[in-house]
């Protein structure tokens, strides 16, 4: 098989949660930071035929793009990457040394919602480079009594830093809040976003094929 340019991005904004990943038959990628604070899953239109774990996912994907147009077989314990008269034989890694997501899915364990709305990539993009420019290492999202939302990117520790705020439109929140996020777990693929905030300490980014579970360090 030959991964589409979809999987390929999928499994590069991957490798940047997790260096590591396990594919599994179907079609859908899973991956779980290291300190397990973040978990994403995407839907591609590849159908993977079978189970292997990759340590080096970076590597993987540049073994990959070394070959060029490469065909993919899964074998027993390895990959064979071919193209033409190139060929590589990529190992499996023990599955104990990769971290792997929790086999249950995160769908519906969550109950305590503090708000939900929608946010475009624009304004997501935004902040994150707001964020950047200014070394901020904190995303929030704040509603006010009128329902308004707010994404902000700041310091939380320095009252005398810069701050950024992009007014998030066409929200139907009831209620305050302030829901803080680290800015360094924000690895998102270009989207637009429904979220979910939960009082479980989890907010819930879903876009068409993919989906993220992010740590809240703070609410109030």
């Amino acid at each position: 098989m030959k991964f589409s340019s979809g999987t390929m991005d999928v499994l590069k904004s991957f490798a940047t949660i997790n260096p590591g990943i396990i594919f599994q038959e179907g079609n859908l990628l899973r991956t779980i930071s290291p300190q397990k604070d973040v978990m994403a899953t995407a839907k591609v239109e590849d159908t993977f035929v079978g189970r292997a774990p990759v340590y080096d996912l970076s590597r993987f994907l540049a073994c990959i793009n070394m070959i060029g147009d490469a065909d993919i077989e899964f074998g027993e314990e390895q990959f064979v990457i071919k193209s033409g008269r190139s060929r590589s034989i990529y190992r499996y890694a023990s599955e104990s040394v990769v971290v792997a997501p929790p086999a249950t899915d995160f769908a519906g364990k969550f109950s305590n919602k503090i708000a939900e709305f929608a946010v475009s990539w624009a304004d997501i993009d935004q902040t994150m480079k707001s964020a950047g420019i200014f070394q901020l290492p904190d995303i929030a999202f704040v509603g006010d009594a009128d329902g308004a939302v707010k994404l902000r990117a700041l310091d939380e520790q320095d009252e005398t830093s810069n701050t950024f705020d992009v007014d998030i439109e066409d929200t139907e929140c009831v209620g305050e809040f302030r829901v803080l996020l680290s800015a360094d777990n924000l690895k998102l693929m270009p989207a637009d976003y429904e979220i979910t905030l939960y009082g479980e300490g989890v907010a819930h980014f879903k876009s068409e094929n993919v989906e993220y579970w992010v740590a809240i360090k703070a609410t109030n």
